[in-house]
């Protein structure tokens, strides 16, 4: 939670004091691919054996963004997250999450600093159905959609590339995900 509260804080003050930095800045239109790990904790009261698990999860992830001259941030992305073991499908857990976001992008020479918030259709999955819905039975997948904070960081590389960093932090009904990825973004 404190770290929610830090990037809902540096987000408002960013909208504040960004706005006249940005100003005289262009628009533009950004595609962006990542890929990191995610960390991912499922609940006990959603697991089948009444067991809480805590994974590692490798993670790619792709948006489309639009940045207005003023700093305004608006992004649509998808990503996926999975765990798979050796031991079987039983402990083999997916999360896709397809998010929109709302933001301010800060310009400092040519770095980018971008905290935003978001709402998110997040989908845990399992193959061997060890998770259980509020109806108590047994399902491959749980869905809901919940909000989310996250802060991407980036220094431009020449005029139409970005390379940087991006950190995003969700909590689930089912469960609670947080991560960090390397992040490539391509501007026009």
């Amino acid at each position: 939670m404190q770290l929610k509260g830090l990037f809902v804080a540096a987000l408002v003050a960013t909208l504040g004091a960004g706005a006249a930095h940005a100003a005289g800045n262009d628009g533009e239109t950004q595609l962006s691919i990542w890929a990191g790990e995610q960390y991912l904790r499922v609940n006990h009261d959603v697991h089948f054996r009444d067991e809480t698990h805590k994974h590692d999860q490798l993670m790619t992830g792709v948006s489309l963004a639009h940045r207005w001259p003023a700093g305004f941030y608006l992004e649509g992305g998808f990503e996926t997250a999975t765990h798979e073991t050796d031991n079987g499908k039983d402990n083999d857990f997916t999360v896709d999450h397809y998010s929109a976001a709302i933001g301010w992008q800060f310009d400092s020479n040519r770095w980018s600093f971008t905290p935003k918030i978001g709402v998110t259709q997040s989908q845990l999955g399992n193959d061997a159905r060890l998770l259980i819905d509020e109806d108590g039975d047994r399902v491959f997948h749980l869905s809901n959609t919940v909000g989310y904070v996250g802060l991407d960081a980036q220094v431009r590389v020449g005029r139409r590339m970005m390379l940087g960093a991006s950190l995003r932090d969700t909590d689930e009904d089912w469960g609670h995900t947080r991560s960090a990825a390397f992040r490539m973004s391509f501007l026009w």
